[in-house]
C-alpha cells in the first residue's frame, strides 16, 4: 500500500453495499479515490478509481514499495532504479468474490531520471506513458535524454513473452 495522508472526503453505507470518495489534498497535489464495496466480508466485491486530480506524485523510494507487494511487478520496475515525478489514474477492481483483482493504470511520466540495472549510463528527463492490465505493460512514446543523447521507446513488457520494445538512439554512448 502507498500511503495518503490528510484525507478527507465521505463514505455511505447502506444495506451491503458502501460507497466511498476520498481526498488528499495539498497545495502542490490532489489525489482522490472513489468506490464501492458490496457485500463487505471475506466474499466483498469492488472497485476502486484512483486518480492524481492535479499536481504529481514523487516517484521514491515508499512508493516502490508499494509496488513491491506485487513481486512481479515490483522487480520489473526495482530494476529501473528510477527517481522523479509522474500522474496518472487507476483502477482496482475485484468482480468476482475471493477472485482475482484488476489492475488498470495510465501512467504519466513528467520528471523521472533512472538507471537500469543492466545500463551502466542514468537517462534523464525521462516522460512519456505507460499504461498497464494486470501484469502487461505498454509503453508509448517515452523519451529521455544522456548528455546530448537521446532516446525514443515504444513496446510491450509481460511475464509471459518478456520485453518487446523499439529503442530510436541519437548520439547514446554504449561501451
Amino acid at each position: 500500500p502507498h500511503r495518503a495522508s490528510g484525507c478527507v472526503g465521505t463514505a455511505h453505507w447502506v444495506n451491503d453495499r458502501i460507497t466511498y470518495d476520498l481526498r488528499s489534498t495539498n497545495r502542490e497535489r490532489e489525489l482522490s479515490a472513489i468506490g464501492h464495496i458490496n457485500n463487505p466480508g471475506p466474499d466483498a466485491t469492488w472497485k476502486c478509481n484512483l486518480n492524481v486530480e492535479r499536481g504529481h506524485l514523487l516517484f521514491d523510494e515508499p512508493f516502490q514499495k508499494a509496488i513491491d507487494a506485487n513481486p512481479t511487478m515490483g522487480k520489473v520496475v526495482r530494476a529501473f532504479n528510477a527517481y522523479g515525478w509522474i500522474t496518472g489514474k487507476g483502477t482496482l477492481e475485484k468482480a468476482v468474490p475471493r477472485g482475482e483483482v484488476r489492475k488498470v493504470f495510465d501512467i504519466d511520466l513528467v520528471d523521472l531520471r533512472m538507471r537500469h540495472d543492466r545500463f551502466p549510463y542514468t537517462i534523464e528527463n525521462v516522460q512519456g506513458k505507460i499504461k498497464s492490465i494486470d501484469k502487461a505493460f505498454w509503453f508509448e512514446n517515452l523519451t529521455g535524454s544522456n548528455g546530448s543523447g537521446k532516446i525514443l521507446c515504444n513496446g510491450t513488457w509481460n511475464p509471459n513473452n518478456g520485453l518487446n520494445a523499439k529503442y530510436v538512439c541519437n548520439n547514446i554512448q554504449l561501451d
